[in-house]
């Protein structure tokens, strides 16, 4: 996954938790993941570590220990935020929760054992991360989470993926056009690379939509007016507006990033 700025944004730390209206600090939001993972989580067999892929500020993490503590389940779990930025990783300092300055490709199990415990059982939690590597990279990046796990270990991960090609073909292209290498595939082509690469997948949930407006998107990625404006211009003479997916408003618009929760396990 590059680090490039340009392709991760320009907005980290305890700003995070407020843009798109605070969706990623939603706690409703976010309790659709967090069911998931107790869902997989066995109170008289935990696993040994529980890592966030990307975990940013940790809030996700953050839930799930506040979950696992209210069910008095084994305190010994080990929770792990792995990212690349050191302002996200501050943010997430607690006293449950470990920090990992690293990009997901170069997270390896060794890095993840328990005190070099071979029995480590491991859990994999993500959010918002898959559509960062690219349509020319994110094969690799689930082919590398399951290198690192055993069968039966779970992956449970909310991604972003359209109903179909056509409505993911609109917001990859405005990506495109923004300068940003992200690719959002449809829940078909996510499954299907799942699938070929070692997992069995479980659809967990259609997510709320986040919309996301074009004075948003500009702050986050430091788009100039001139190239949203263009962008704007070219998706609505191309596609003209697609229901749930973009709207227009003259100068502006607002597009869609529609997710779904997945448990994916290794087999």
């Amino acid at each position: 996954m590059s680090d490039h700025s340009e392709n991760h944004g320009k907005i980290f730390g305890k700003l995070w938790d407020g843009i798109h209206g605070g969706y990623f600090s939603n706690k409703e939001v976010a309790g659709h993941l967090i069911s998931a993972a107790m869902s997989r989580i066995n109170p008289l067999s935990p696993p040994s570590t529980i890592a966030d892929l990307g975990g940013g500020t940790g809030f996700i993490l953050k839930e799930l220990a506040d979950r696992l503590n209210t069910q008095l389940i084994n305190h010994s779990i080990r929770l792990i935020n792995i990212d690349t930025s050191d302002a996200q990783l501050t943010a997430s300092c607690d006293g449950q929760i470990c920090t990992i300055h690293c990009p997901l490709e170069a997270v390896t199990r060794q890095n993840l054992l328990l005190e070099n415990d071979i029995n480590t059982r491991l859990l994999f939690l993500m959010r918002f991360v898959l559509h960062y590597f690219g349509s020319g990279g994110i094969g690799n990046a689930i082919v590398h989470i399951r290198r690192q796990m055993h069968p039966g270990e779970c992956f449970i991960h909310q991604s972003i993926c359209f109903e179909t090609t056509d409505e993911a073909a609109v917001v990859n292209e405005l990506f495109h056009l923004s300068g940003l290498n992200k690719w959002f595939p449809s829940v078909k082509q996510l499954s299907d690379m799942l699938d070929a690469n070692g997992f069995t997948e479980t659809l967990v949930k259609d997510m709320p939509a986040l919309p996301v407006t074009s004075r948003d998107f500009a702050e986050r990625y430091g788009i100039d007016d001139k190239q949203l404006s263009e962008a704007g211009k070219v998706i609505l003479a191309k596609y003209g507006e697609v229901d749930g997916v973009f709207d227009s408003n003259g100068s502006e618009f607002t597009f869609y990033l529609h997710c779904r929760v997945f448990i994916s396990e290794a087999v």
